[in-house]
């Protein structure tokens, strides 16, 4: 009995002990294991429990929504300012970002700009300045309003600008006989130092895609320019630098070294490199200038295919094509070169050289009208046409032509025109083939001396002559020369 009363007693306590109890702030203590040990204690025992609330009511209070993840800062990049279309940098328009920069800065500001579509009509530049995309596609910078003058340009001197990975759209493509229009990039007031414009897409602008003026240092690397009126236009200057760029769809020039009128120089190094040329509506690259300016000097063209286009090169001293590939319907053409400003003289282009090479046209393959000290070595030159020459050479000096393969046209060599004063031909260790007139012809001009040595001359079925000596003062000299498929091997 009396052990029955104790048992009721400690009965009727719990009752009322879990009478009053508020459930809602129950916790329940977890462990993250509930593995034992031989001896009975828990292993990994934390060192403090972790308490979680039981709610008893029958509608839980929902978890908060999950916030966004913050845009992550552009790696290696370390911007200045970031401009983002949605809010989520410092500035959603780019030209507040650059007018943010102080004029005349001593260090590199850098503006990174989030992926979209930014309209405008123009954007004005300064020194220092480096607009990095956060993607070529991802970017596009895009005309609004009129065509009153270009895209991005600057006010007076400008040093170490960088244009890198975004889509700048004019908007209207370039139309054969529409008046020029403003370019889309262009620097051209003042003087420029270290301007760079790397993996950008420039396109439909009826001006120049990107020209920069008075330069030290001007690179183009991994671009492609299109539907424009001319691609690269670099306009006296020292280091220019074209590389792995694609420009196609020119009304006029791809890459054009041109003089300014009030230069002292042209354009002194120019480096093409890599790159590749493809519908040029005037020369895929003109390496010129006009009569009472000054020459340029020191090009190198390498690694480089040419489509549907051609490659000038007058008033011009020391080029050098080196494994270029052209394929189109106009030739590489060597002219004579322009009037010196200052004394007056005919200033030749003189030491071009052609190496390596793949030079293919509907029209004369390559040109030489006046051109001084002309090497070609190691190439295949041909021309599609049947009454056109493999190559032209109205040249002087002493002219250089080894190792090529010459195949097609009505003559592979010929001239047309008289020369006059010292000039030395050397064809060597050459096969000039499928001509169906002459494998050689002196256009009946005064051409002085003319060397043929180890090499083999074999025209296309019904060819008249290998060698054609209309001339009679010409002096030639046949060396260790094979014919065959010509009606008569020297005339």
């Amino acid at each position: 009995m009396g052990n029955s009363k104790k048992l009721l007693s400690v009965f009727l306590l719990f009752v009322v002990l879990f009478s009053t109890i508020d459930y809602s702030h129950i916790f329940a203590v977890v462990s993250d294991t509930n593995r034992l040990t031989s001896s009975g204690s828990i292993k990994n025992r934390p060192s403090e429990p972790i308490f979680i609330p039981i709610s008893s009511s029958s509608n839980p209070t929902p978890p908060p929504p999950p916030q966004p993840e913050p845009e992550p800062e552009p790696v290696g990049i370390n911007p200045d300012y970031i401009v983002a279309q949605d809010g989520t940098g410092d500035f959603t328009n780019i030209q507040d970002a650059i007018d943010a920069v102080p004029n005349n800065p001593t260090r590199i500001y850098k503006i990174y700009i989030r992926n979209g579509v930014y309209y405008m009509n123009s954007l004005v530049i300064k020194s220092r300045v480096w607009l990095l995309g956060e993607s070529r596609d991802g970017v596009t910078l895009r005309k609004q309003g009129t065509i009153s003058r270009e895209m991005i340009y600057n006010n007076g001197d400008t040093v170490e600008v960088t244009i890198q990975s975004m889509t700048v759209d004019m908007g209207q493509p370039a139309q054969r006989g529409d008046p020029l229009q403003p370019g889309i990039i262009k620097f051209r007031t003042g003087c420029y130092s270290d301007a760079a414009f790397r993996d950008l897409h420039v396109l439909n602008g009826e001006g120049e895609a990107i020209t920069v003026a008075n330069y030290n240092n001007f690179l183009v690397e991994n671009c492609v320019l299109e539907n424009v009126q001319t691609g690269v236009n670099a306009m006296a200057g020292n280091n220019l630098i074209v590389r792995g760029t694609t420009i196609r769809n020119t009304i006029g020039n791809g890459i054009y070294p041109q003089v300014l009128s009030s230069a002292t120089q042209g354009c002194y190094g120019v480096l093409i490199e890599d790159s590749y040329l493809e519908s040029a509506g005037d020369c895929a690259i003109d390496i010129t200038a006009n009569n009472g300016l000054y020459e340029h000097r020191d090009i190198i063209i390498r690694n480089t295919n040419v489509r549907t286009g051609h490659i000038r090169i007058s008033n011009a001293i020391n080029v050098e094509l080196n494994n270029v590939t052209m394929d189109g319907r106009r030739p590489v053409s060597i002219d004579t070169g322009r009037t010196h400003p200052v004394t007056g003289e005919s200033k030749p282009t003189v030491n071009v050289r052609i190496i390596d090479s793949y030079i293919k046209s509907s029209d004369d393959a390559i040109r030489i009208n006046g051109g001084t000290d002309i090497t070609v070595l190691r190439t295949r030159v041909e021309t599609t046409s049947s009454d056109k020459s493999a190559i032209v050479v109205n040249a002087r000096g002493n002219n250089l032509f080894q190792d090529l393969i010459v195949v097609g046209g009505k003559y592979g060599f010929s001239y047309s025109w008289e020369l006059y004063g010292s000039t030395h031909i050397v064809v060597d260790n050459s096969e000039i083939i499928g001509f169906n007139t002459a494998g050689f012809y002196d256009g009946n001009k005064k051409n002085y001396d003319i060397t043929i040595q180890d090499s083999r001359i074999n025209g296309a079925n019904g060819a008249l002559y290998g060698i054609w000596t209309a001339h009679p003062d010409n002096d030639w000299s046949i060396i260790n020369t094979i014919f065959s498929s010509v009606q008569q091997n020297i005339e």
